[in-house]
């Protein structure tokens, strides 16, 4: 049976100086044939950049699981999407699964207002602030305001504002250095989504496996057959990720864990270990 990793990218993949954990040549070939589908916060530009470092193209999951990406024009068509859209000089097919920031962005100002929050919106800076806050290159920061379809926030005001969006119907999660707010889809949604249009558009049954780091990525996890955590450098395994049921935690730290889940992978039996004991 072939093999698809979802996998985040931020303290998943990259650690926090954006290094992968070996070469790329190296980690094409440690692959082999399984596919690899990004589930990022990161903009399409973002990941269509890091793609291209690894020398591959392959769909991804973009902006929290607020759109899907894809070259295939078959899988394109079961959502009736038949037009491609330019992202940094490449084409894709671009599948919506979130409210456009355009419309939700008001939203969220009008309830940041009611509630008294001060938040500062991560699309409303300059590539300069961003890179300066982020420790990312211009370049990065150019193609990190590429969002379309989620908002990021650089504060994190108080939990009765991120209740009322809730309430709202807006999805907010924590990952990284900022909080994503997507109305109408999350990591765990979209990657359901995508597997079934897969399945549905006559690919091969496959196993799904899935690897992240934090609070953001449990609803992904939840939705593949097989899933490993990453132990943060600092501060461990994720406590928003102990739910997660028949979890493996890898042994080694940061985004060499993603290693230590090809070597389970790739051998013949792996001892699970789970959070759940």
């Amino acid at each position: 049976m072939r093999r698809i990793i979802f996998s985040d990218i931020d303290g998943t993949l990259l650690n926090e100086r954006y290094e992968l954990p070996c070469p790329p040549e190296e980690l094409m070939r440690q692959l082999g044939e399984t596919e690899v589908v990004f589930v990022s916060s990161r903009t399409a530009a973002e990941i269509l950049y890091l793609q291209s470092r690894l020398n591959f193209a392959a769909d991804f999951i973009a902006e929290n699981g607020a759109m899907i990406a894809t070259a295939n024009k078959k899988l394109a068509a079961h959502f009736e999407v038949t037009t491609q859209t330019e992202i940094d000089e490449h084409r894709r097919y671009v599948i919506p699964l979130a409210a456009p920031a355009s419309i939700t962005l008001p939203q969220i100002k009008d309830l940041a207002a009611q509630h008294q929050a001060d938040i500062e919106i991560f699309q409303e800076q300059s590539a300069a602030a961003v890179a300066s806050q982020s420790g990312y290159s211009s370049d990065d920061a150019a193609r990190a305001l590429h969002r379309r379809y989620s908002v990021l926030l650089m504060t994190r005001p108080s939990a009765r504002f991120y209740a009322a969006l809730e309430a709202e119907g807006f999805t907010v999660a924590f990952g990284g250095k900022w909080t994503s707010i997507v109305k109408g889809s999350d990591k765990g949604r979209a990657v359901n989504i995508y597997l079934d249009a897969r399945r549905d558009s006559g690919h091969e049954i496959f196993e799904s496996i899935a690897i992240g780091n934090d609070a953001n990525d449990a609803p992904m996890l939840e939705a593949a057959a097989r899933k490993f955590i990453i132990r943060n450098p600092v501060s461990g395994y994720s406590k928003a990720l102990e739910h997660i049921r028949n979890a493996e935690r890898l042994t080694r730290e940061g985004h060499h864990g993603w290693l230590d889940m090809l070597e389970r992978l790739n051998a013949r039996e792996s001892l699970p270990f789970t959070l759940n004991t």
